[in-house]
């Protein structure tokens, strides 16, 4: 409602509600919905997918940092998204059945460094992507 808002549109109910449930509550993806439908008048679906590509971009962007490392961070992410929640275990095998044989301790840092970076989260069940928009571009687009 907030970019709505600051275009100075009224923000129809039905759009909100399809935002609400596509972008998880996320309010700065939200702000975005706002502002990119009041522009462009575009459905709820298509402002998600293009937000997806915009996430998946900046992903992309910070993970050139790990160099020839970048293939195994960008693998472990595919698999991630591909699960609703992927233990340690279920990423290892991924990971190795695509590309190889790959070092517990390399894997456990992949994983570290993209919980620092905020791009997945762990809880007691295992890993998952941090949030709707990104687990669609990964899915979508990486």
């Amino acid at each position: 409602m907030e970019g709505f808002r600051q275009e100075g549109a009224q923000a129809p109910r039905e759009e909100i509600e399809r935002a609400l449930d596509k972008f998880d509550g996320v309010i700065g993806w939200l702000t975005h919905f706002g502002f990119a439908s009041t522009k462009s008048g575009e459905p709820v679906a298509s402002i998600f997918d293009k937000a997806s590509r915009l996430a998946v971009s900046e992903v992309t962007h910070a993970l050139k940092m790990y160099g020839v490392g970048e293939r195994r961070y960008k693998e472990v992410l595919r698999i991630i998204a591909s699960l609703e929640t992927a233990t340690w275990s279920e990423v290892k095998r991924g990971v190795e059945a695509r590309l190889g044989r790959t070092p517990n301790n390399a894997l456990s840092r992949i994983l570290r460094n993209l919980v620092d970076l905020g791009f997945i989260e762990k809880d007691g069940e295992g890993y998952r992507v941090s949030e709707p928009v990104l687990k669609n571009g990964i899915s979508k687009f990486l």
